[in-house]
């Protein structure tokens, strides 16, 4: 199998080239995408969204178990609901998280592919090289 190690260059590099006659540079994601990426992943969505007051109940009442079964020199009691819901919480923000990877790939490569194809037509509308002898 060849190596294409060269490959992520450039597409990096075309990601981030600018058209050489361009005024300024296009956005990388649209509002509406930048939006709903920033919906997915904020820290106000996901303490609203994901974790719950209800959560936070049930972290403090486990502290302060924990901290009585500590001075009474027992073991505290096991935290079977935190538990759960702690794995609840990673699944969501394992889900959102591949979500907004996936949208903010999408957008990089629509992104990509746009200024490939600027590139292209720039280089096509490009007169052709004069062949003169000598020159380079």
């Amino acid at each position: 199998m060849r190596s294409v190690w060269w490959l992520p260059a450039a597409l990096a590099g075309l990601i981030v080239a600018t058209p050489a006659r361009a005024q300024a540079p296009p956005d990388l994601l649209s509002p509406f995408d930048a939006r709903l990426i920033e919906s997915l992943i904020s820290p106000r969505a996901l303490l609203s969204e994901v974790v719950t007051e209800r959560d936070l109940d049930l972290l403090l009442a486990h502290v302060k178990a924990t901290l009585l079964a500590a001075a009474a020199g027992t073991e505290p009691p096991p935290p079977d609901e935190l538990n759960r819901r702690a794995e609840e919480i990673g699944k969501a923000l394992r889900t959102r998280g591949a979500l907004a990877a996936l949208m903010l790939l999408d957008a990089l490569e629509a992104s990509a592919r746009q200024r490939l194809r600027d590139l292209q037509k720039q280089h096509r509308s490009l007169p052709p090289p004069s062949a003169t002898p000598g020159s380079i």
